[in-house]
């Protein structure tokens, strides 16, 4: 049987084209481990994948699982987890482009493991600096707080607990990672482009941590010889054996276009779950005299993560329910994805949650009726508040003002961003301005 030539994007080309220039003269020199340990940061990464050595650091935000997924690998030997996952013909294809070299025949295959302070580091999207200088109305809790571990694992599972004063995070048990085929049984228009899907899995996979907070998948074509590689979507919702996604179609998509074309009773093949693994730690006040608030900033369909962890902060028991701010940017009104079970949400949890919808095209002002004549905080949040352009500084501040009403002087939590790479280094400046330490903002791309 043929199955023909695997199909590498000209962008990838592009990328490994540099990889090759940047090693010009050197290409199949041999390296000991010691010498790759080192290079094990976003902007230098090497890996060993059987015997040879591999420089990813311009393939990083190419990669279907997010560039967080290979972190783990970074100066290290990744064969054992990249042959324990299953990879196209395509995928080992892309991975020869960025070819560099190979291991000293005479090393053993043991790594050394980066220091304490190499992971904390080399491991996050941004240096921390040594000080801030927040806005005077908001107290920062990040000042002599030490660099977030953005470490990143296929196989680790990061469980929040939320307390009445503050909340740490816990490593729990392995990830079962599973490649299945799933049946879609409901496939919903939301807005022009995108969809809900329903797809049912085995009653035997049910069990697995499908929704847990920053936990995805990867959809493929069942017919894993066409080649076609996995692309990664979260899903929101489960019940029972039913997984719940969003998903925008691209015309430049192969497997959005693929999903897009396929209605209920076909298959797909998904594998996961798939644990994202920001690992942070979220330090939220419950107490009423000083509360703290996650911020949450999503773009289209970087809504998705978003939803994950809004189901589970704000399903916890009442006394221990995260105070949570959610500003979602789309194009028009008519983008805005999942609209209505956001403001179900909202009207749910009252003061606890705080929603902005941001509508970047150039379009005239929409104004929504008050559900009452107060002008309480409460009426203020049942306000389907509409802001205009870019999410900037000042934006961000303004979407605060309900709380700032209260009189209370609130404390900065983390922030997750989601959304495309411009977007996310956009919105991580904006928020550094207001006070964020960079380690408490995480960047889901």
């Amino acid at each position: 049987m043929t199955f023909g030539t695997p199909m590498i994007s000209d962008m990838i080309i592009k990328l490994a084209e540099k990889t090759t220039e940047r090693h010009r003269g050197k290409i199949g020199q041999f390296y000991t481990f010691e010498e790759i340990s080192h290079h094990n940061q976003r902007h230098d990464f090497w890996t060993i994948i059987n015997g040879k050595v591999y420089d990813l650091t311009d393939y990083l935000m190419m990669h279907p699982g997010g560039y967080n997924l290979l972190f783990k690998q970074g100066g290290r030997d990744g064969t054992h987890d990249f042959e324990g996952m299953f990879h196209s013909r395509n995928a080992k294809a892309i991975l020869e482009k960025f070819y560099i070299g190979k291991v000293l025949p005479s090393q053993t295959h043991v790594l050394p493991h980066p220091s304490h302070s190499n992971d904390n580091n080399s491991l996050s999207p941004f240096k921390v600096p040594t000080s801030i200088h927040p806005k005077s109305h908001i107290k920062s809790t990040t000042t002599t707080t030490p660099t977030t571990s953005t470490t990143t694992t296929a196989t680790t599972n990061l469980s929040t607990d939320i307390n009445m004063s503050t909340s740490t995070s816990s490593l729990q048990p392995p990830l079962e990672i599973e490649l299945i085929q799933a049946k879609i049984i409901s496939k919903t228009k939301l807005t022009p482009d995108t969809y809900n899907y329903q797809l049912e899995i085995d009653d035997k996979y049910k069990h697995l941590n499908w929704i847990s907070p920053l936990t995805h998948v990867s959809l493929s074509s069942v017919d894993l010889y066409k080649d076609i590689g996995f692309k990664s979507y979260t899903p929101i919702r489960q019940s029972n054996n039913v997984l719940e996604f969003l998903i925008k179609g691209y015309e430049n998509g192969t497997i959005s276009k693929l999903i897009h074309n396929s209605k209920p009773g076909d298959y797909l093949m998904l594998k996961g779950p798939i644990q994202t693994s920001q690992s942070f730690e979220i330090q939220v006040s419950s107490s009423p005299q000083s509360p703290s608030f996650l911020l949450l900033i999503a773009g289209g369909t970087g809504i998705t993560p978003m939803l994950q962890v809004l189901y589970d902060k704000l399903n916890q028991q009442k006394e221990r329910v995260c105070n949570i701010v959610l500003i979602y940017s789309n194009k028009t009104r008519e983008d805005i994805i999942w609209r209505e079970q956001l403001d179900q949400l909202k009207q749910q949890f009252g003061t606890h949650l705080y929603i902005h919808y941001v509508l970047t095209a150039n379009q005239s002002p929409i104004v929504e009726p008050m559900m009452d004549t107060t002008t309480t905080v409460e009426s203020f949040n049942r306000l389907s508040k509409y802001h205009y352009g870019r999410i900037n500084e000042d934006m961000i501040l303004s979407c605060l003002e309900p709380i700032l009403a209260q009189g209370i002087i609130f404390t900065l939590s983390d922030a997750l961003v989601c959304g495309p790479v411009e977007f996310n280094r956009f919105i991580s400046d904006q928020l550094f301005s207001i006070g964020y330490s960079l380690n408490k903002i995480h960047l889901l791309e």
